[in-house]
C-alpha cells in the first residue's frame, strides 16, 4: 500500500501543479462523489512488506475550488480492503482504510498534505495499524520542501 500512497500523492500533486489557475474571476467549484468504488491493484502489505494483491471498496469525495488565481483541492476516501498474499502460505489481511489530502496553489507557492490510515486483522488473528503523512510545499523562489513518514 505504500506504493499506492506515494503514487496517489505524487499524481495528485502533479495534477494540482498543472492546473494552476492564472485568471481572476468568480469562484468555480467542482465536487465529485463516489460510492462503492472497487479497485484492485498489486502492492505490498504496508507493515510486513510482503507482496500481494489489494482489493478495496470505498466511498469518497473530491472537491476543487478555483478563484482569483488560486486553487484549493481536497479529497477524502474511506473503505475496506482485502490483501491476498502473492506467496503460497502467506498471511492475508482484511480491514479498513481512510485517506485524506488537501492542496493549495497560488501565484506564490504550492502546498499539499496527505494522510493515510489503515487498521486490519491478518489471517493468523494478529491486528495491525499503520499511518502515513506526506507534505510538500514550495516557496515563492521555487524551492521544494518534502516530508514523508510511514509507521506501523
Amino acid at each position: 500500500m505504500r506504493k499506492f500512497v506515494a503514487l496517489l500523492f505524487t499524481v495528485t500533486s502533479l495534477l494540482t501543479l498543472a492546473a494552476t489557475p492564472a485568471a481572476a474571476g468568480p469562484a468555480t467549484t467542482d465536487t465529485i462523489h463516489f460510492k462503492d468504488l472497487v479497485e484492485t491493484f498489486v502492492d505490498v502489505d504496508p507493515c510486513s512488506g510482503a507482496p500481494g494483491t489489494v482489493t478495496t471498496t470505498s466511498n469518497g469525495v473530491f472537491h476543487t475550488t478555483v478563484k482569483d488565481g488560486t486553487l484549493h483541492t481536497t479529497f477524502t476516501q474511506a473503505g475496506t480492503f482485502v490483501f491476498t498474499p502473492a506467496a503460497p502460505g502467506g498471511l492475508s489481511a482484511t480491514g479498513h482504510f481512510a485517506i485524506w489530502g488537501g492542496f493549495n496553489v497560488n501565484n506564490q507557492n504550492v502546498a499539499g498534505t496527505f494522510t493515510f490510515n489503515v487498521v486490519g486483522t491478518r489471517s493468523d488473528g494478529a491486528r495491525f495499524s499503520g499511518h502515513a503523512l506526506q507534505h510538500m510545499s514550495t516557496t515563492p523562489a521555487g524551492t521544494a520542501n518534502l516530508f514523508s513518514k510511514f509507521h506501523c
